[in-house]
């Protein structure tokens, strides 16, 4: 359609990096799921990701390089809320 407008997409705890506040990091380190099957396969983590919170603003230059008009992307909760009822400002 005309007004259709596509784009890159990301999620936070699969770009960001370094998150261990988080339901997904929680469950990582869980290891084993209730059936007794690895919550991860080879236990891998997504430890520091491909550090998106560090290198957004270059990859939004690249997006722009490539002519991209939308992006669609999430903060991680736990960044913003670091503690129950704490909220990080300079996030």
């Amino acid at each position: 359609p005309p007004i259709f407008l596509g784009g890159p997409a990301t999620a936070a705890y699969q770009i960001e990096g370094g998150l261990t506040n988080c339901n997904w990091s929680l469950w990582e380190k869980q290891g084993t799921r209730l059936d007794g099957n690895p919550t991860v396969e080879n236990h891998e983590k997504a430890g520091m990701a491909c550090k998106g919170w560090e290198i957004f603003e270059q990859d939004l230059q690249a997006m722009k390089k490539l002519g991209l008009k939308m992006y669609r992307f999430s903060v991680e909760w736990s960044r913003i809320e670091p503690t129950c009822g704490k909220f990080d400002p300079e996030v």
